[in-house]
């Protein structure tokens, strides 16, 4: 089942990141894009060419995605409309596409209102591998509802791996930056009606002193590989999160792990109003064998403890083959950070020795099922591996003092509707209701994610007297999947 929300009223004038972590829907893209016929290529690497937004304006969010995703092929455009009768997409025919260019498969895809009129409109980089360059493409909304898909900017044929959009002038549109781990990374400076002017990273990040010489004269450096905006601090300008692979010697042109450049009322960023999260150089000791980050892929900023100030995660690959790393850096206020990802992420460092290739890409931290904390989930509920396997999204959940690891099922909203657990609080038997689904198991977790109690038979009454009082998850497996639920023991 997919799960879409009304999206009336909707502001897309907001950073790429915030559309992202906080507005867009959490789409189901596998079933979607199953359903309406997609092969491997798209049903693989969808993921970086896929826009969430309400493109036909009946106050649902649909799908705008491409097709044809092989190195220097030209791409197909669709558009999968929702519909609210069968809670399904259907590809388009009656939206009013005018498509003005080719373009190559893209490695990022991000929305945004960037000509003002209230409408969302989706910008990609193009190109991959050395193959197919090109300028950025735009596919932008018009008076009469209709689309326009074309090119953008004077700047260069590139194969950007990175965009990300925010106002960066102050002015009340959003500009855009790309970077392609150097020599052809900058920003497209947004005059408010989606006619960009670009400028090199050296313009608008100054401070460099080593890295590319651009044609300004000024360096920028190599490396950056993934970025995002966002007003990380609150203090009401856009903040610059950029990263990808970091220095190998202290000397080396490259950032030295992900690096915050903050946002003033200049327009530009400076090195020296920065910080980085963390040195890669260091060494990052809950690593192991002297692992360290072969590329930083995504950021996602939230409050997650709710202590009014944001905290950012972080998904980076790891120098060992088939590893990845998942961080939690905890605001401290005065645009300082701790690094939390032991005391707060379970299962942080995941290892892939089987050659699933699990295809991670995109994280977002948002209270992600509406219970009230925030989760920590790749951008969709069910990822369809390279190896044509089908995986549920990770996921964290906050339960207070740190993330628990919760496993999400195919159909959640199934399984929670027809599972009934009281009294609750408990004080000795903690009975289950199924309603004829068929339990296979049951687990009793401690609030700090240790495993208390498995439970393989007579699930109807599970005895709790043995537990000590406090909070604990239940995980129930089931025909339907799993679902976790939080009791209380007095």
């Amino acid at each position: 089942m997919i799960s879409i929300k009304l999206s009336s009223q909707v502001n897309y004038n907001v950073p790429s990141h915030d559309w992202e972590n906080y507005h867009a829907d959490w789409i189901d893209l596998y079933q979607a894009l199953s359903s309406n016929g997609f092969e491997y290529d798209v049903l693989s690497h969808g993921n970086t060419s896929s826009a969430y937004a309400d493109f036909n304006f009946d106050g649902y969010q649909d799908i705008m995605i491409y097709s044809n995703l092989a190195d220097g092929e030209n791409v197909n455009k669709h558009f999968l409309i929702y519909d609210e009768n069968t809670e399904n997409f259907n590809i388009s025919v009656d939206i009013n596409f005018m498509d003005s260019s080719e373009a190559r498969h893209s490695r990022k895809t991000i929305v945004g209102d960037f000509n003002g009129d209230g409408k969302p409109d989706v910008v990609r980089p193009q190109g991959a591998h050395d193959v197919g360059l090109g300028k950025p493409t735009i596919t932008l909304s018009n008076s009469d509802n209709s689309y326009t898909f074309r090119l953008i900017g004077d700047g260069p044929d590139m194969q950007s791996h990175t965009v990300c959009s925010g106002d960066i002038d102050n002015d009340g549109d959003l500009d855009l930056f790309f970077a392609q781990s150097g020599e052809q990374d900058g920003f497209l400076i947004n005059d408010g009606n989606a006619n960009f002017t670009w400028k090199w990273i050296s313009e608008i990040i100054e401070g460099f002193d080593d890295g590319f010489l651009y044609p300004d004269g000024n360096y920028g450096p190599y490396g950056i590989w993934s970025s995002e905006m966002t007003d990380v601090d609150q203090d009401g300008y856009v903040d610059l999160i950029i990263g990808g692979s970091y220095q190998n010697e202290p000397t080396h042109p490259h950032l030295e792990g992900p690096s915050i450049f903050w946002g003033n009322d200049s327009g530009k960023f400076f090195v020296n109003n920065s910080i980085a999260l963390f040195n890669d150089l260091d060494q990052l000791d809950y690593l192991p064998n002297g692992n360290r980050i072969s590329v930083s892929h995504d950021y996602a900023v939230n409050d997650i403890d709710g202590d009014g100030i944001n905290d950012i995660a972080i998904f980076s690959e790891t120098r060992i083959e088939e590893t990845a790393l998942f961080q939690v850096f905890k605001g401290l206020g005065n645009r300082e950070f701790e690094d939390m990802t032991l005391e707060w992420l379970p299962d942080y460092y995941r290892l892939s020795d089987d050659g699933s290739q699990p295809g991670y890409v995109w994280i977002v931290l948002r209270d992600i099922d509406n219970n009230g904390q925030i989760d920590l989930v790749e951008s969709q509920p069910r990822i369809h591996q390279v190896n044509s396997v089908i995986r549920n999204s990770l996921h964290w959940e906050w339960n207070g003092s740190s993330f628990s690891n919760v496993q999400l099922s195919v159909d959640d909203e199934t399984l929670e509707n027809s599972l009934k657990l009281y009294p609750n609080p408990v004080t000795n038997i903690l009975k289950i209701d199924s309603n004829s689904v068929a339990i296979s198991k049951v687990e009793i977790y401690s609030i700090l994610g240790k495993k208390i109690k498995e439970i393989n038979s007579n699930f109807s009454f599970i005895t709790t007297d043995n537990l000590s009082s406090g909070i604990y998850f239940i995980r129930i497996y089931s025909e339907n999947g799993l679902t976790i639920r939080k009791i209380s023991k007095r």
